[in-house]
């Protein structure tokens, strides 16, 4: 979904030289091409959500990493953790 989206207004992106600092990232992979080219069976893709250690307003916020989630369940899980500052 492209940045500015009215349904989404997080910002995308697969560089991770432009990740922000203070960034929610949700991370989908999975070896897929790997594992059809050995002929094994393919599981779902699976996200996962991190956030680094960074400081707002003079509190800390620990890093975390949550998952693995389904996609659709991690990208609705990283819309309520923003309001909450992390």
């Amino acid at each position: 979904m492209p940045s500015g989206s009215d349904a989404d207004p997080y910002q995308w992106t697969d560089d991770d030289d432009e990740v922000a600092l203070d960034a929610i990232t949700v991370g989908v992979g999975g070896d897929t091409a790997v594992l059809e080219k050995l002929g094994l069976i393919v599981p779902e893709t699976v996200a996962s959500i991190y956030w680094p250690d960074w400081i707002t307003g003079g509190d800390k916020v620990l890093s975390t990493m949550e998952g693995p989630y389904s996609v659709p369940d991690a990208l609705a899980r990283r819309v309520p953790l923003r309001p909450v500052g992390i």
